[in-house]
């Protein structure tokens, strides 16, 4: 299992396109290892047709990932995220992640509501 501590993590809508957003970093001026999962709130016709209207993973790097998630889990200062095997490749993670949330416990709370709204239907979520 990789672990991270981030020091930085918020959830937020943008506005166009529609995208709730939540975002854990290991620092608060965006160096080091982060994690981001996003999730579009009016997804088009062809996002649908191309099995892009669910959430998606991206890792600092670049590597991203739609869907995958098999079970997410949180503690009032962890997040584990249980990676199906073609996800795990793809970001270049193994099949468990765990993010301990160094943060204000009001930026915790934000945080994990945006992330629970962006992974509904995943167990756990």
């Amino acid at each position: 299992m990789a672990t991270f501590v981030a020091h930085a993590a918020v959830a937020f809508e943008e506005e166009e396109p529609r995208v709730l957003v939540a975002v854990a970093a290991a620092d608060p001026w965006g160096d080091g290892a982060s994690v981001t999962a996003s999730r579009c709130l009016a997804p088009t016709e062809s996002d649908r047709e191309s099995c892009l209207d669910t959430y998606c993973i991206a890792v600092d790097g670049g590597a991203s990932a739609y869907g995958g998630v098999d079970a997410v889990s949180w503690t009032d200062t962890d997040v584990t995220f249980e990676l199906g095997e073609v996800t795990a490749r793809a970001l270049g993670l193994p099949p468990k992640l765990r993010i301990r949330l160094a943060i204000p416990p009001a930026d915790r709370a934000a945080y994990l509501e945006g992330l629970r709204q962006i992974l509904a239907g995943v167990p756990g979520a």
